[in-house]
């Protein structure tokens, strides 16, 4: 087994997005399937601006892709190549979420949630999976490790937005002097 990062997408090809499913249905909300790309980024960078997230993804061009779809929306965002350096980052650092890939090299995500979940600090952290495999048994075992939300890869930044609008604690508004 090679445990160098993954240089090359393995999870996608063509537009990075997420396809839809039931969680990403409930994310998004009955009847609004199809949310403008600017008008979710927007409503993310309005509501939670300044919310920390930690990527976890072993592919380095999907962590790059990902990294800017929330950059862009002004989240703060640490990455991490795999579950060990994951469990490593939320001992030092405080996060409004996690986006956890499941299957990685060394100790994978449903792993890395469960130690995550079992540091006490680190219980409430909102972590969404992120997969290929959009299986309903892929989405039962990542509920099971104690991930809140399944979305599966491709991504599709509208459904991704909706996701952390769901689950980002909404930051105050400044008032107006």
């Amino acid at each position: 087994m090679n445990d160098a990062p993954n240089l090359m997408p393995t999870a996608w090809t063509g537009p990075f997005r997420f396809a839809s499913g039931p969680a990403c249905a409930a994310a998004v909300g009955p009847g609004n399937s199809e949310v403008d790309h600017e008008d979710a980024e927007s409503a993310v960078r309005t509501q939670c601006a300044g919310c920390h997230v930690l990527l976890v993804e072993d592919c380095l061009i999907n962590q790059e892709v990902t990294r800017e779809l929330l950059q862009s929306a002004g989240l703060r965002v640490d990455s991490a190549l795999d579950g060990e350096e994951a469990v490593r980052l939320v001992q030092t650092r405080d996060y409004d979420l996690i986006l956890m890939d499941v299957r990685m090299p060394g100790m994978d995500g449903l792993e890395a949630t469960r130690a995550i979940r079992a540091l006490p600090a680190c219980r409430q952290i909102p972590i969404i999976a992120m997969t290929a495999d959009g299986h309903e048994e892929d989405r039962q075992a990542c509920l099971a490790a104690g991930m809140d939300d399944f979305l599966a890869k491709p991504v599709e930044p509208e459904i991704l937005y909706a996701a952390l609008l769901k689950w980002l604690p909404p930051r105050p508004m400044a008032s107006p002097h």
